[in-house]
């Protein structure tokens, strides 16, 4: 199914909390594409830079803006992100499969989405689909935030292993009781460091 280039984020990944521990042994740290659980180390929203879906254009412009900071990134993961092109817009009780729509810019975007696609010698690895829910910003991962990896089946990294199984999650209700917003779902990518 089509993906549409979303952006890039540098994270703290954080190994699985231990209230999101008991029954879920196999997964050994959460790569959440929201900063409830693994924080961004650098926010793309501090500097009114967050595209239409909340991620950076490019890892220059994380840089640029932790040049302000100087957080230090040696320990920090750089993760490029894809949208699915449709969205759920749900009152967090009721989920419709009737209710997805073309994927639309959050309304906080300080910048264009106009995202640079990774350089063809970047070693991208795909760890999975997350689903993120939000209406200005991202807010949260049901999956991690709410617990809902103890319910759904997902992989060592605390997401989805394929697209289906995200719009299904989504579409079927198994989020329900989650927060109101819109659903968007997101390919999680690691992009290895270049060796210099």
């Amino acid at each position: 199914m089509p993906m549409i280039s979303a952006g890039y984020l540098y994270k703290n990944v954080e190994q699985t909390p231990n209230w999101l521990k008991p029954g879920l042994d196999h997964v050994l740290e959460v790569c959440s594409a929201s900063s409830c659980v693994s924080e961004n180390t650098i926010s793309p929203d501090d500097g009114w830079k967050h595209n239409g879906f909340g991620f950076a254009n490019s890892e220059q412009v994380l840089i640029e803006l932790n040049k302000k900071n100087q957080v230090d990134l040696s320990e920090a993961r750089l993760f490029y992100y894809e949208a699915y092109e449709q969205e759920l817009d749900s009152d967090g009780r009721e989920f419709k499969k009737t209710s997805w729509r073309p994927v639309s810019p959050l309304p906080s975007a300080g910048v264009e989405t106009n995202v640079e696609e990774p350089i063809a010698s970047a070693r991208l690895e795909l760890l999975g689909y997350d689903v993120v829910n939000g209406e200005d910003y991202l807010f949260c991962s049901p999956l991690s935030c709410n617990s809902m990896a103890k319910e759904l089946l997902v992989n060592e990294h605390c997401l989805f292993d394929d697209l289906a199984s995200a719009i299904r999650a989504t579409e079927d209700g198994s989020f329900q009781g989650c927060s109101q917003g819109i659903y968007r779902i997101f390919s999680v990518h690691s992009v290895a460091k270049q060796k210099t």
